[in-house]
């Protein structure tokens, strides 16, 4: 079934967009089964949300897949949505987070489209629990609501040898430069930090940088994902305390090398970085707690290498292409045709 359904999503750079080019290439399905419903410019969006739903009056699938995160997302989707309920067609929403969250939230018109858009899918598909569990205590949502994270496709055979890294130790973060994603605290915990050896902290990302006082900090700015994913084995451990995450992508694929990581206990972290197990977890904001964890990762080479194995093989089981295919196979199997 998942072959022959309709995924209407994005063309567009981003996260969703790298799920959905995921799905094709990894499980094999038909890139003509997947329509974009978005553009560079919001005329062109209406055009061709407006050709998705004549295509849909005459197309012959039975499911729609819909992919949704950002507020021209999801309202794009609530219109198709209309025209499918008209040809008596079931659709499955599926939330990419972004802002689906505020979107719900925000204005009593926006809230009831989206309300509308979940409530009469046939599954909802969350990339979290945190989005789950705000479906359920939020927008009261919660039958046929399923958990499916992102998979990664990077996981190695086996996890990286962190015990014969050479010096200086290398942190890595991975995110933009905005206040939210923790940059500025991590800059100011990492020149605080008392280290035992010669540590190097790089700092990959576009924005506008925090302000460096030490020569050990490399702003490296904005580079290819696959050219980061070649160097990012050579990194001892990722710290990235962002205030919250939808997913947290940038964690799974450190882990999928068997780096330990830092991250804090804002919405959906703790879902993918277990404390004290896989990686480290402070408050956001608090930079004596950051510092700390800095120091007890880069000063003990023992732990970053039982975290990090122990990192390695709960992204194996978790989030590995198969696992996720099975997941997706179980919301498929639980609509009737």
């Amino acid at each position: 079934m998942l072959e022959n359904t309709i995924h209407i999503c994005t063309t567009s750079p981003g996260g969703m967009n790298t799920v959905v080019n995921g799905y094709v290439k990894l499980f094999g399905l038909p890139r003509k089964n997947y329509w974009s419903s978005h553009s560079w410019n919001f005329i062109a969006s209406i055009f061709k949300t407006i050709l998705i739903c004549v295509r849909i009056i005459f197309d012959s699938h039975k499911i729609y897949h819909l992919h949704t995160a950002k507020r021209g997302s999801i309202l794009r989707k609530s219109f198709i949505s209309i025209f499918i309920r008209f040809k008596r067609k079931k659709y499955i929403v599926h939330l990419h987070a972004g802002q689906s969250k505020e979107l719900m939230l925000e204005s009593k018109l926006e809230r009831k489209l989206t309300e509308n858009l979940l409530r009469h899918s046939s599954a909802i598909i969350c990339i979290t629990k945190d989005m789950k569990n705000f479906l359920a205590e939020d927008m009261k949502i919660k039958d046929n609501v399923f958990v499916v994270p992102n998979f990664c496709e990077t996981i190695i055979e086996k996890p990286v040898d962190l015990a014969h890294h050479k010096e200086p130790l290398k942190i890595v973060y991975c995110g933009t430069f905005v206040k939210s994603k923790g940059i500025f605290d991590l800059v100011e915990a990492f020149e605080r930090a008392k280290f035992e050896c010669p540590v190097i902290l790089d700092l990959f990302g576009n924005g506008i940088a925090p302000k460096i006082d030490k020569k050990n900090i490399n702003v490296c700015g904005w580079v290819k994902h696959a050219e980061y994913l070649k160097i990012l084995p050579n990194y001892d451990f990722l710290a990235l305390p962002s205030k919250y995450e939808t997913f947290g992508l940038a964690y799974v694929e450190a882990m999928g090398f068997g780096l330990p990581v830092i991250g804090t206990f804002g919405p959906a972290i703790p879902e993918i970085v277990k404390n004290n197990e896989t990686g480290l977890l402070v408050e956001f904001g608090n930079i004596e707690q950051l510092a700390m964890a800095l120091e007890k990762l880069a000063n003990n080479v023992e732990l970053r290498v039982e975290l990090g194995k122990n990192a390695w093989e709960d992204v194996k089981n978790r989030f590995s292409p198969q696992i996720v295919l099975e997941k997706l196979e179980e919301v498929y199997g639980n609509i009737e045709v």
